[in-house]
């Protein structure tokens, strides 16, 4: 008789269970911006214009203080 408010705690999850939790179906809609950067053979990206960051432009790998934008991910 004491495991009985176990027994019946644990019987609605197992057979109620998949209702208690949220379940998303579907798609978030479509996305509000799409950016790229472009297609070609260059491995990097152009840089920003001048004044939009203070950082400074690399075609490489990126130190502190410098950023770039690589086609690939940078092993």
């Amino acid at each position: 008789m004491r495991y009985l408010p176990i027994f019946l705690i644990l019987f609605f999850i197992l057979c109620c269970g998949d209702h208690l939790f949220a379940q998303c179906n579907g798609t978030l809609g479509d996305p509000i911006k799409n950016e790229t950067f472009g297609s070609g053979i260059n491995t990097f990206g152009s840089s920003l214009p001048n004044g939009v960051t203070n950082y400074t432009y690399a075609t490489r790998s990126p130190n502190d203080g410098q950023y770039t934008i690589p086609r690939q991910s940078l092993d």
